[in-house]
């Protein structure tokens, strides 16, 4: 027999796409609400679909309900977690570079809260707040983000830029030459490290 999910989500995840857009959420959840009747796993399919095409929002609306849906149910399947982390990581992400800090901020805090292990996140959120100019709540988001990956170069560097920021050379330094020394190759690293030690 053959498979016609793929191209029945497909056209599903163009009909969700334009409800969301045109705000009918309304129309949008209770076709979340027949698919998860007739198909099983398919919302949480589009949840991921609309993530993966660059629609956090709208994924991120299909996600939040399959979790609440599992969480209710009893059943939470592992993956869905992970899932709605990684289409808010996204998010804000995108946000970040468009310097919207204040979204991007709370879609970090989201992704915190679903996946604390995952060192990159507490890392994008102090670079947020050292473009705030915020050193003193850099620091404790780059250091955990170190306590979970002691291999991240990146976080040992900002965890030096936030001193440089104090004005405490001597941390910036240390700990700029040990992003140094676990990526060599990272030229940034050895420049910064080079205009600290001039005279």
């Amino acid at each position: 027999a053959v498979d016609i999910r793929p191209n029945y989500l497909l056209a599903q995840v163009m009909i969700v796409n334009t409800l969301i857009k045109s705000g009918h959420r309304q129309e949008a959840d209770d076709l979340w609400q027949e698919l998860d009747t007739k198909f099983g796993g398919m919302p949480d399919e589009i949840g991921m679909g609309l993530s993966k095409a660059g629609l956090y929002h709208e994924g991120i609306f299909y996600l939040e309900r399959s979790f609440a849906y599992y969480t209710q149910n009893g059943g939470l399947p592992k993956w869905i977690p992970k899932s709605l982390a990684e289409s808010w990581y996204l998010l804000g992400q995108t946000l970040q570079a468009q310097k919207q800090y204040a979204e991007a901020k709370t879609a970090y805090q989201q992704v915190i809260i679903l996946l604390p292990e995952f060192d990159i996140v507490y890392q994008n959120l102090g670079e947020i707040y050292l473009s705030e100019n915020q050193p003193n709540k850099a620091l404790p988001l780059f250091e955990k983000a170190m306590a979970r990956n002691l291999r991240n170069a990146e976080a040992w560097y900002l965890i030096g830029q936030a001193y440089y920021m104090q004005g405490d050379i001597a941390k910036a330094k240390m700990h700029i030459s040990q992003a140094m020394g676990l990526a060599p190759q990272e030229e940034r690293y050895r420049k910064t490290f080079e205009t600290l030690t001039k005279p």
